[in-house]
C-alpha cells in the first residue's frame, strides 16, 4: 500500500487554472479531472509556476515527482471535502480540520489486510 501525501491545496490551484473542453474518455466529474492531473503528470504539484499562496519550494522539484502511482493520495483542500476513486487511486481531501474559529472536517482512514493475506495468517 503505497500512500502520497501533498501538504499543498493543489486541488484548489488546479482549479483556479485549469481550462476544460469536454471530449470522449476524459472524466466529466470536474474533481476527478482535477485529481487526475497528478497521476497523469506524474507530480504532487503539476503547476509552474505555482500559486503566490502555494508552500512550494521549487528548488526541490524531485521530490515533487510522482515515479509510480500511489494507491491513496491525500490531498487536503478548501475545496468541499471529498473521497473519489479515480484511475484506480483513493483521492481523499479531508478538508481542513479547523476553519477560522469553527471546527473543520478531516478523515480517518483505516486499512484492512486483503482477504487471502488474513486467511493465511490465520493458518499460520
Amino acid at each position: 500500500l503505497t500512500i502520497g501525501v501533498c501538504e499543498a491545496d493543489v486541488i484548489k490551484n488546479l482549479a483556479a487554472e485549469e481550462i476544460n473542453k469536454t471530449v470522449p474518455d476524459v472524466i466529466t466529474d470536474r474533481l476527478g479531472r482535477l485529481c487526475q492531473h497528478l497521476i497523469t503528470q506524474q507530480s504532487f504539484y503539476p503547476l509552474y509556476p505555482s500559486a503566490p499562496t502555494s508552500p512550494v519550494d521549487w528548488t526541490h522539484t524531485a521530490q515533487l515527482e510522482l515515479p509510480f502511482t500511489p494507491d491513496v493520495m491525500i490531498v487536503p483542500s478548501d475545496l468541499n471535502h471529498f473521497v473519489k476513486n479515480v484511475r484506480d487511486v483513493l483521492f481523499i481531501n479531508p478538508g481542513k480540520i479547523m476553519k477560522g474559529k469553527s471546527r473543520g472536517t478531516f478523515a480517518r482512514v483505516t486499512v484492512h489486510p486483503p482477504a487471502q493475506a488474513r486467511s493465511s495468517q490465520d493458518e499460520s
